[in-house]
């Protein structure tokens, strides 16, 4: 997906869209958006007890537009 820049977007600004879901997943906290990192950003708190129908609908409503390009994925992926 192309290397970082400074700023903490890929070099090819059609392959990022700002998302930050990068940061999340990243255990070694090796990724910044726009001089975002995630020691910046609040931790999440896993005892809130969120019921399951109200995650549910959280998730049904959370929509992401992406493109997709028309070839197959590596399996090295």
């Amino acid at each position: 997906m192309g290397n970082p820049s400074k700023s903490g977007r890929n070099k090819d600004k059609k392959i990022c869209v700002g998302c930050g879901h990068c940061i999340a997943v990243c255990h070694f906290e090796a990724l910044s958006i726009g001089g975002v990192s995630p020691r910046d950003l609040a931790p999440v708190k896993k005892d809130m007890g969120v019921p399951k129908e109200a995650m549910v609908q959280m998730i049904k409503e959370h929509r992401y537009i992406r493109e997709f390009k028309s070839k197959p994925v590596s399996h090295d992926v």
